[in-house]
């Protein structure tokens, strides 16, 4: 028996087919200790942090006119470009073009919700008069970005080691999808003894798009990496609905964002 199982191993490798080595190996993972077998394709990165609005146009400026942050002491103080600081959730694929250069199409989530009420109003009952503020952008963009460093080096033929340390700068353009709404009680001052009334304020649409930023990323490991970016994004759109006869809306913003970057 183990005579014949002895012969079986001789001849096993002569009988495998001759492709078999090659698509073993075509198998095995791209990348190594610390390296890849191949230089990446792309990334994938996810970030979050936060944007602040530029909140500017006619519409802000009479909203910071008329009304404070809810249950705010200093009624001297209305609504400021910082009161519509909010949370950014960005998510970007970028697809490498040369040593340097990414084209990276990216969105973005970014959202804020006001607590308001009338600064020099009471209603009959001498309670405040109370609505809320919702203000969000939806950037879409298509972008060049370009690294200071090369993101690795190839040190042989079949082996790319990322960069440790990677800093960058990038530039694009696109459209933002807006929405501006205010849901509550208002004062009618066409009225001849100032109504208060309950009602909902809005519009939206799409705006042209540019931006400018300028990040990092730290590798983990070949696959992973650390990044980081600040971001200006400018826009303007007309406004109607509800807001019909404002100037147009301020749409530009900054945003500080950190996440992850997976390499494929």
């Amino acid at each position: 028996m183990f005579r014949r199982l002895a012969v079986l191993l001789v001849l096993l490798p002569a009988s495998l087919p001759a492709s078999l080595p090659a698509s073993l190996a075509a198998q095995q993972p791209r990348g190594g200790n610390g390296y890849w077998f191949n230089r990446p394709f792309g990334s994938l990165s996810v970030r979050a942090g936060a944007v602040r609005p530029n909140a500017s146009g006619g519409v802000f400026d009479f909203t910071s006119g008329l009304l404070m942050r809810r249950a705010s002491t200093n009624t001297e103080q209305g609504l400021a470009p910082g009161d519509y600081l909010g949370l950014s959730v960005a998510l970007e694929n970028a697809i490498t073009v040369g040593p340097r250069g990414e084209l990276v199409i990216g969105v973005a989530i970014e959202n804020r919700k006001l607590e308001s009420e009338y600064r020099s109003w009471l209603d009959n009952k001498d309670r405040p008069i109370e609505q809320f503020t919702r203000f969000n952008r939806l950037p879409l963009s298509l972008g060049y970005k370009w690294n200071l460093r090369p993101a690795g080096r190839a040190v042989s033929r079949l082996a790319w080691v990322p960069t440790g340390f990677v800093p960058y700068l990038a530039a694009g353009g696109g459209a933002m999808y807006w929405s501006f709404r205010q849901e509550g009680d208002f004062v009618d001052f066409q009225s001849s003894n100032l109504v208060v009334f309950r009602s909902i304020l809005q519009d939206k649409g799409w705006a042209p798009l540019g931006y400018l930023a300028t990040g990092a990323s730290w590798s983990l490991s070949p696959r992973t990496a650390l990044t980081t970016e600040a971001r200006y994004d400018a826009a303007r759109a007309p406004l109607g609905g509800s807001f019909d006869g404002f100037t147009n809306i301020g749409l530009s913003g900054v945003r500080m964002t950190a996440g992850v970057q997976l390499r494929y």
